[in-house]
């Protein structure tokens, strides 16, 4: 068998790695595609006007598949923390929960936190209000995971 010179093995390598890097890149951008983008409308009037209450930055749509998600991802996730930020910063507090972001480790974490203070204890101030914020960022973080493919 016939062995190839160096520089030939180092260019198919790297034609290889190029390869990979460009199916990378469509299957992330056809992933986003699907998943991120708002095609229509969202029929769910409840879920619609649940969201309207909030303000427009929480205006929803449905992506590819049908599933709700926010027309404006960055604009939603911005004013989330500006709104609910007693919620957010108990969360961090008093949870193992990491420094709130998009990434989708964190806002699986943050969903199934904010989703389990259901009793928020009476020592800590404005405990009301922090249990009512935690139920609104669990329901904002799983709407936000349906941008990700996340049901």
């Amino acid at each position: 068998m016939k062995k190839f010179p160096r520089k030939y093995r180092y260019g198919a390598g790297i034609f290889v790695i190029l390869i990979g890097l460009m199916i990378g890149c469509i299957l992330y951008t056809t992933h986003k595609n699907t998943y991120a983008k708002v095609v229509g409308n969202c029929e769910n009037k409840s879920l619609v006007d649940y969201w309207e209450q909030f303000g427009e930055s929480y205006a929803i749509g449905v992506n590819a598949e049908g599933y709700p998600i926010f027309r404006d991802m960055d604009a939603a996730f911005e004013q989330a923390q500006i709104d609910w930020a007693e919620g957010f910063a108990y969360l961090y507090q008093y949870t193992d929960a990491p420094k709130f972001s998009k990434k989708r480790k964190v806002l699986k974490k943050y969903k199934l936190n904010a989703f389990l203070q259901t009793s928020v204890p009476m020592t800590v101030e404005n405990y009301e209000e922090i249990e009512r914020q935690c139920r609104i960022i669990a329901k904002f973080a799983g709407i936000y995971l349906d941008s990700y493919g996340e049901y």
